[in-house]
């Protein structure tokens, strides 16, 4: 690069960042999610929204087992509608 001297300097100071793009690599799904173990603070938050997910569908199924909804509703089955549990 001997007829750029300024795009020489420049580029001599940019600083490697091989580290930082491996670990946004492995961050990353293929599918361009972040992955549940990107972090240990993540894997734990993730860990337990699927068990509050979990305590909640049992809640839910326990009042469809009731006297009252298998009075009022059709089906007594747990769906999602916009990220939503709906029981129907």
């Amino acid at each position: 690069m001997d007829g750029t001297p300024r795009l020489s300097r420049l580029a001599s100071e940019v600083k490697d960042a091989s580290d930082v793009a491996a670990a946004i690599r492995r961050a990353l799904l293929p599918s361009g999610e972040v992955a549940d173990d990107a972090s240990p603070k993540l894997a734990d938050i993730r860990r337990t929204l699927l068990r509050l997910r979990s305590q909640l569908t049992s809640v839910m199924e326990g009042y469809l087992r009731s006297a009252d909804a298998e009075r009022l509703l059709q089906d007594r089955i747990i769906t999602t509608r916009n990220d939503r549990y709906v029981c129907c």
